[in-house]
């Protein structure tokens, strides 16, 4: 029987879930989308149902899981927060482009987007977020709810902490610490650890 699942959520990274589940449906029934808002339901015209606001997951059977389709990590992490005691699991969806490497770990919830590479020994906590073309190099250790936006790579040895976003195209060379709630700006070379809920931009970045 094939897992029933919702995304929570109806912006574009839903969208980019649903994709990824598009891609490779078997044992996967997507139900359709929660979202409180109505401004982004023409992303799913013949694609999924909006079955209406995030707080139907309720009255959904207890069998159904879901996966915090957002993109900005505060933005999710409110997200799980707010669905935390109705006892349901978050699923994980990979797309099957996606690499990832022997003793790598990938937490709950969390979703890898077509071409992203995880490395051998990495670890991501739960509802990770890694879209497209996005590389976490060997023995990495990404946090929980963080973000790599398309084309991002983490290289081998780094520490990213909770709920960072990583800009697109961004690179984090090879040892280097990011403190949790740093934002790293699109196209960004990080040289250097940055500090907790630092701005890092620029080549090389400065926050």
């Amino acid at each position: 029987m094939d897992q029933r699942l919702v995304l929570l959520g109806g912006g574009g990274h839903a969208s980019t879930v649903l994709a990824a589940i598009e891609a490779d449906p078997r044992g996967r029934e997507v139900l359709g989308v929660l979202d409180d808002s109505e401004t982004h339901r023409h992303r799913f015209d013949g694609r999924a149902p909006v079955l209406g606001p995030i707080d139907r997951l309720a009255d959904l059977d207890p069998d159904v899981a879901w996966i915090a389709a957002v993109g900005w990590p505060e933005a999710r992490r409110a997200l799980v927060e707010r669905v935390a005691g109705l006892g349901r699991e978050p699923i994980t969806v990979v797309h099957p482009d996606t690499t990832v490497a022997t003793g790598a770990d990938v937490g709950a919830g969390s979703f890898l987007g077509a071409g992203a590479r995880v490395g051998p020994l990495a670890t991501l906590g739960d509802h990770v977020f890694l879209a497209h073309q996005a590389v976490v190099s060997h023995d990495t250790r990404i946090g929980a709810f963080s973000s790599l936006m398309p084309a991002a790579t983490v290289s081998g040895d780094s520490v990213v902490g909770l709920g960072v976003m990583i800009g697109a195209g961004a690179t984090v060379v090879e040892g280097v610490t990011i403190g949790d709630g740093a934002v790293i700006g699109a196209g960004a070379v990080v040289v250097g650890d940055v500090p907790a809920g630092a701005t890092a931009v620029g080549v090389p970045a400065r926050f």
